[in-house]
């Protein structure tokens, strides 16, 4: 059974419910689950929104906690660094589940996370039999195509039968694609792949994202933060087992070469394919369903005998 504090409560008072607890810990299934307990990490948000349909989607057997950030760390000093993002959560991890092995994921830019996490783990002598990074990876790894390789211009044309293929019903009209394009292109130039560099692009796309009405100022400057943290992250290459479950929709003016990162970081790699696009990741009941599906029976063969775990704060 799923936690019924989360059950009860809509996105907005679920938000604040969960950045009131004291621990960065946040249980999304019952006292009945078992198993290895998987830990995800949260999004450039901090929030955990959506985490709970994919724990609903593996099942009540499975331990599932999110990670996300408090009230009292929603500061950007927080958020200084990936590393000590890291460093607070693998603490916080190792307090929760001081025995047995663990699970670590992460949504987006969480994924980043969940590999320093994971690699932190493995140093202090933890079992981490698995990390999964959902649709993300790190920016600094060397393996990106330039925006003007050959080979990144050919997937980027490849792409755009699967970008349409994604639409919502909704922007499906004529004019409503045509509008769609020239916001991407024209009002929005730091996505074109011809009028600025990564670095400028970067900084543009990160304006419009905390420019959304939702969010409040200290979760913006968080944002803001994180994304210049993610830039300067170095990823070392990761020796333990990894699947990268991706979007195929990709972004219709850039590529995010999920897999070409992934395959030069992690020697034990698995890429699953993914109906739907990032934006819509756990809005889609086929992109979460497809995960499950695959990631169910793979939870299931790294059942454990349960391991100690203390009482979230």
């Amino acid at each position: 059974m799923q936690n019924a504090a989360f059950k009860s409560h809509d996105t907005t008072s679920l938000f604040r419910l969960v950045s009131n607890r004291a621990g960065p810990i946040f249980a999304l299934s019952g006292p009945e689950a078992s198993g290895t307990p998987l830990f995800c990490i949260h999004s450039v948000a901090g929030d955990i929104e959506g985490f709970d349909r994919l724990a609903a989607a593996i099942g009540p057997e499975q331990r599932f906690y999110g990670l996300h950030v408090t009230k009292t760390r929603m500061r950007p000093d927080c958020a200084a660094s990936i590393e000590a993002l890291a460093a607070t959560y693998v603490a916080a991890i190792d307090a929760f589940a001081p025995t047995g092995p663990l699970v670590i994921a992460g949504f987006s830019c969480g994924a980043i996370v969940a590999l320093e996490v994971a690699q932190r783990l493995r140093a202090l002598g933890r079992d981490v039999p698995l990390l999964v990074a959902l649709d993300g990876a790190p920016d600094n790894s060397g393996a990106a195509l330039r925006r003007r390789d050959p080979r990144y211009l050919l997937a980027l044309a490849r792409n755009v039968p699967r970008w349409l293929a994604a639409q919502d019903a909704a922007d499906w009209s004529v004019r409503g694609l045509s509008q769609r394009v020239v916001n991407r292109f024209v009002f929005a130039p730091g996505r074109a792949i011809t009028t600025k560099d990564a670095g400028t692009a970067h900084l543009d796309s990160v304006s419009r994202l905390v420019d959304r009405p939702e969010w409040q100022a200290g979760q913006r400057a968080f944002i803001r933060a994180m994304f210049n943290a993610m830039q300067a992250y170095v990823p070392a290459p990761y020796d333990g087992r990894a699947i990268l479950y991706e979007t195929q929709a990709q972004p219709l003016t850039h590529l995010l070469q999920l897999a070409r990162v992934w395959k030069a970081l992690a020697r034990d790699l698995e890429i699953v394919p993914l109906p739907g696009k990032h934006p819509s990741f756990f809005r889609g009941a086929c992109t979460v369903g497809a995960v499950a599906a695959h990631l169910t029976p793979v939870l299931t063969e790294l059942r454990h005998p349960a391991p100690l775990l203390r009482q979230v704060s």
